[in-house]
């Protein structure tokens, strides 16, 4: 992982829990949570072995009814691969693919479309996000580049 350990800088100035250092892939913590998120992590993974891994110790580290929340780029958008260090494409249904073999089930799933970030637009209307779980309506949509983030929630 190009950006794991204790030099990475994350958003929250003041986080409200601990925060824990190693590798997503192989990690055994000892105990269980109630909600996990992985968050713009899986692109990042060499293969889908990794990615099925790191879901699989997801599950592991649940409580009963525990949930997870998948977030990534989606592979129809240019950021998607914009990123020097993203390695794999991801849609709604493949990342619910590969919940369900690590043994979740699938609570919601949806791709986040954003109307463009133009100055004028943003000025008059703000930033407007809009959930979609069609693909033929993301397929449309990509060519004006709206589709952005997968998002994806699970429960053990």
């Amino acid at each position: 992982m190009p950006f794991a350990g204790e030099g990475s800088v994350g958003m929250d100035k003041e986080p409200k829990g601990e925060v824990i250092y190693g590798d997503a892939v192989d990690f055994h913590l000892g105990k269980t949570f109630e909600v996990i998120t992985i968050c713009s992590l899986i692109e990042h993974l060499a293969n889908k072995q990794q990615v099925l891994k790191v879901f699989k110790n997801a599950y592991d580290h649940l409580e009963p009814d525990g949930l997870i929340i998948v977030q990534c780029p989606h592979a129809y958008d240019y950021g998607a691969w914009y990123d020097f260090w993203h390695e794999l494409p991801f849609t709604h249904h493949s990342v619910k693919m590969g919940l369900k073999l690590a043994g979740f089930m699938i609570e919601k799933a949806w791709t986040h479309l954003r109307l463009p970030k133009d100055q004028w637009f943003v000025r008059r209307f703000g930033v407007i996000s809009i959930p979609i779980s069609s693909d033929y309506v993301i397929r449309l949509l990509t060519g004006i580049n709206l589709a952005r983030d997968v998002v994806v929630v699970g429960k053990k």
